[in-house]
C-alpha cells in the first residue's frame, strides 16, 4: 500500500501547442509566467507562482463540446494575512 501522508510538491500538466514560440509569448507576457526550459523548441515549460505547465509541440486534441475546465486561484497566505 503506497503512503498517502506525504504531500505532492507541485504537478505539471502536458499541454499540447502547434507553435512554440508563440505560445510561450502568451504565458510569459500576458499571464506573468518565466521560461523554466526549453528543450530543442519542441518540449518547454514555464513556471509562476510555484505554479509549472509543461508545452508540446503537437496537433492539440480535438475539444470535447461536452468538457469544461474548472479553475479557481487561491491567494497565497501572504496576501489572506494582510
Amino acid at each position: 500500500m503506497s503512503d498517502l501522508s506525504k504531500q505532492l510538491d507541485h504537478i505539471a500538466p502536458v499541454v499540447r501547442v502547434k507553435d512554440m514560440m508563440r505560445s510561450l509569448d502568451f504565458y510569459r507576457e500576458r499571464l506573468g509566467f518565466e521560461l523554466e526550459f526549453l528543450y530543442e523548441g519542441f518540449y518547454g515549460s514555464v513556471l509562476r507562482d510555484g505554479c509549472h505547465i509543461h508545452l508540446q509541440c503537437g496537433t492539440p486534441a480535438q475539444r470535447d463540446p461536452d468538457g469544461y475546465i474548472l479553475g479557481f486561484i487561491q491567494p497565497a497566505s501572504d496576501a489572506r494575512d494582510a
